[in-house]
Formats: structure tokens, C-alpha cells, sequence
């Protein structure tokens, strides 16, 4: 945990313009089955994977599971007179859950981000007053880490009198999350040389580090149950729902600011000192968030009684008020920058087969699972009073690990990918369309295949 850290602290972790207002570009916590879906998820009973929208979900998990997923993103942004296409590829998360007291406890422990930031803009202004021409630079990196802690309880709501566990239910959660991370930013304002004026640097250095807290619910019910070998179909509704409040979180700021001259080779020489003062402590407020979902799943047995089909819809909403947003030390100041962030999200997952015994040979393609999404939204960015929307459209697939042709463990690959789009290029603004992957392992310890967690009969 420390090594991976220290490696997702370190790396290019945004390539977008964007990503200069406010503490960044904030993160959706996709793990790589939700991002396939169109990011949906937070009503998800998924035994397979941690559920990163809802503490609730981490209660219906089967066996113990490692994720670990990467990312990678082709970006190309475009203006009204001019465009750029730029790439990067980091580590994204790692996550570690497991059921507790036979399945009616779950938790799960990892690591995510929670915001980004990377960013390199250079503009050319001219300034009346003064009657010259000028550029503005804007340079920023870094970004907001999230190492999580989340546990839930499933209660039975009423019991199903059937041997193939069609419980209603209903599971509680509560999730912990200690924010960790730094903001470098650097803005110049930078002259001619022959204009007679100075050149002016702001370098600012943000870290943040409290903690954070949300709860979730997920309500489970058949619709339909299947009560003897006769019966092929079943189906279940899901209800789901997240929440955090908005949080002050503890902050320290350093800032130098001072003007500079630039000879003829390029060679800086400071001249004057502005302002500068080292780990000023103060507070960042943060937004809370609310989602809600449901989803739908329907079982289908086939007439030769081997093979179990299972299709999910899933629809997903969420919330914040980034206008909140606000840091105070010594003087509080407000983001205008920052809106109100919607997201609605439709996703389907289809597995053309579940439930194969271990140890008995199976087709690769019909043991994977398929997923494919839509999302559409306002991001939290209103930029010149124009609100900065987001869309996009998503496929995915989680691939099992057969051995010799037999499915000896739950262990999967898992693969994401997207198009999506932000922003227009009306108003003077930008707008990015690009694609991005996410793909990884969830490792499933078993005691036929991959012995995790197996205690020891025998010295």
C-alpha cells in the first residue's frame, strides 16, 4: 500500500486544461466494472467486485478480491482557432474486499483517487494600459489521493423458503476515506524583453490532509423467484443510495511570488520579492455528494438446464454543489468558477453464462461478461456563464481465467473503454474528445486454485 502511494502521489496524473480550476479535475471513483457501465453502480450487487459508489455493496461480495486497474487516456482539445492531442497512462486504483461473519458482513480497504491535477497553458494578452503585448502562463500538477475504509451488514427482510438463496434484503453501510495529496501551481506573466517591463511569477503549494466520511443503503427484492428445478427465470429490483456531507478539510499553503528579468539566452535572474510565506495552515471545504440508482436483474435457465443466463439494467444518478468550494487562510476565498455537477448514467451487462461449477470446462466467451453504458451530465465547471457539459459512451468486458480450459477460479481480466467529450469551443472556451481505457485484474482467492486465506489443517 505505502509503495503504491508513493507511485500514485508521483505520476502524470491529468492532461486536461481543465483540470487548472479549483482542486482540479474531481474523479468519479470508477473501478473498472462501473466505468463499462456507463459509470452506474451505486444500487450494484456485484459479488465479483468492490463496489466503489456505495459502502453498501461491499456486504454482497462472495470471496475475498484484489483489484488493481490502470488507466490510460488519449486527449485532443481544440479550440476555436488551434487544437492539441496529448496521451498518458498511470495507475489508478487498488482495492482489497472480503465477506466477514458468513456473508453478512463485508468490507473492503484501498486506494483511489480523488482529484487530478496536470496542466500546461500559455495564452497571448494585450494589455491597453500598458501598450505591449504579454503571455500568461499557467502550470500546474499534482492532485488529491483517497486511501478508504468501507464496511456494511446485510439484514434479511424476509426469508426465502427455497434452496437457492432469493433473500430480500436490505444492507447498511458506512465508509471512511483519508484525503491525502498536494496542488503545485505556477503562473507567470511574462514580457518582452525590450518592453521595459518585469516579469511576474506566482508559485503556490496546497497540500490537504483530513478525513472524510459517507454512508449508502442498498434494498434488494425478487420479483420473481425460481422455486423448483422446473423454473427457469427469476428476476430482482434494486434500490440504492450514497451520501456524504460537505467537509472542511485541513490544509497548509506556501506561496513566492516575485519578479524576474530574462536576457537574450533565456537566463532568469530574480529581482524583487512580492509576497512569500511557508505552511500557512488554514482549510479547503469540500462538497458532499448524494447518488441514487436502481437496477434490474433477470435469470434465464435454458431448456438443457446447463447454462444460466443473467442481464442487468442499471441507472445511476449523482449530485454535488461545487460552488461550496471555498479555501480560508487568513482570507477566505470563493471559486466562482465552480457549478452545480450532475450525472445521469444508463448501463447493461449481459453474461451469457454464470454459475458454472469449479472445476468443470467452460467456453471463454461465454463465461466473460459484457457491459456497455451512456453517461451524460454538467461538469462542475461554469465558465463564463456557460455551464461545461460532458457525455459519454462506454463498453466493457470482464474475461475469466480458465486453466487447461477449466474455470478453477473466479479471477478475471477486466477491460474498460470510452468516448467521451467535455466542453465547446463557443465563448472562447475549449472542448476535449478523447478515449480512455481502463483495464486490470480482480484476483479471487480460492481454495481449489489461488489458496489465499487458507487456514492450515496440518502443521
Amino acid at each position: 500500500m505505502l509503495i503504491m502511494a508513493l507511485v500514485a502521489t508521483a505520476q502524470i496524473t491529468n492532461i486536461s486544461p481543465y483540470s487548472r480550476f479549483g482542486i482540479g479535475d474531481p474523479l468519479n471513483g470508477d473501478l473498472i466494472s462501473q466505468f463499462g457501465m456507463g459509470s452506474t453502480g451505486v444500487a450494484a450487487v456485484d459479488g465479483h467486485h468492490v463496489n466503489a459508489y456505495n459502502p453498501a455493496g461491499q456486504s454482497f461480495l462472495f470471496t475475498p478480491v484484489f483489484e488493481v486497474g490502470v488507466m490510460s487516456q488519449r486527449l485532443q482539445v481544440e479550440s476555436a482557432e488551434e487544437e492539441s492531442t496529448n496521451s498518458m497512462t498511470r495507475l489508478d486504483h487498488f482495492n482489497i474486499g472480503f465477506p466477514m461473519w458468513k456473508g453478512k458482513w463485508g468490507a473492503a480497504f484501498g486506494l483511489r483517487p480523488y482529484s487530478t491535477i496536470g496542466y500546461n497553458n500559455t495564452v497571448s494578452q494585450y494589455s491597453e494600459s500598458l501598450d505591449t503585448t504579454y503571455t500568461a502562463e499557467y502550470i500546474g500538477s499534482g492532485g488529491v489521493n483517497r486511501i478508504y475504509l468501507d464496511i456494511a451488514r446485510k439484514l434479511t427482510l424476509k426469508d426465502d423458503t427455497s434452496k437457492y438463496n432469493q433473500d430480500d434484503l436490505i444492507s447498511l453501510g458506512i465508509g471512511g476515506s483519508y484525503l491525502f495529496g498536494s496542488a503545485s501551481t505556477e503562473r507567470n506573466t511574462v514580457f518582452p524583453i525590450n518592453s521595459g517591463f518585469m516579469s511576474i511569477r506566482i508559485e503556490d503549494a496546497t497540500t490537504l490532509t483530513d478525513l472524510t466520511w459517507n454512508t449508502g443503503f442498498i434494498l434488494r427484492s425478487f420479483l420473481d423467484r425460481k422455486e423448483d428445478e422446473d423454473d427457469r427465470k427469476s428476476s430482482a429490483f434494486t434500490l440504492g443510495a450514497s451520501y456524504s456531507m460537505d467537509a472542511e478539510m485541513n490544509s497548509k499553503k506556501s506561496r513566492n511570488a516575485y519578479t524576474y528579468a530574462v536576457n537574450v539566452s533565456g537566463v532568469e535572474f530574480p529581482r524583487d520579492s512580492i509576497t512569500s510565506f511557508s505552511d500557512r495552515r488554514g482549510t479547503i471545504t469540500l462538497p458532499g455528494h448524494l447518488r441514487f440508482g436502481a437496477s434490474f436483474e433477470h435469470y434465464v435457465l435454458n431448456k438443457d438446464r446447463n447454462r444460466q443466463r443473467k442481464l442487468i439494467l442499471a441507472i445511476d444518478y449523482r449530485m454535488s454543489d461545487w460552488t461550496v468550494l471555498q479555501e480560508d487562510f487568513g482570507t477566505t476565498v470563493d471559486y466562482s468558477e465552480m457549478g452545480e455537477s450532475t450525472h445521469l448514467g444508463i448501463g447493461f451487462a449481459y453474461s451469457p453464462q454464470v454459475g458454472i461449477q469449479k472445476g468443470t470446462r467452460g467456453n471463454l466467451l461465454r463465461l466473460s461478461t459484457y457491459r456497455l453504458g451512456y453517461r451524460q451530465g454538467d461538469s462542475h465547471l461554469t465558465l463564463d456563464n456557460e455551464v461545461i457539459s460532458e457525455s459519454g459512451i462506454s463498453f466493457g468486458m470482464s474475461v475469466p481465467l480458465l486453466v487447461k480450459g477449466r474455470k478453477e477460479t473466479d479471477t478475471q481480466f477486466d477491460f474498460g473503454i470510452a468516448y467521451e467529450e467535455r466542453g465547446t469551443t463557443e465563448s472562447g472556451l475549449l472542448k476535449e474528445q478523447g478515449v480512455r481505457i481502463m483495464f486490470g485484474f480482480s484476483f479471487h482467492p480460492d481454495y481449489r486454485f489461488d489458496r489465499w486465506f487458507s487456514k492450515r489443517r496440518y502443521d
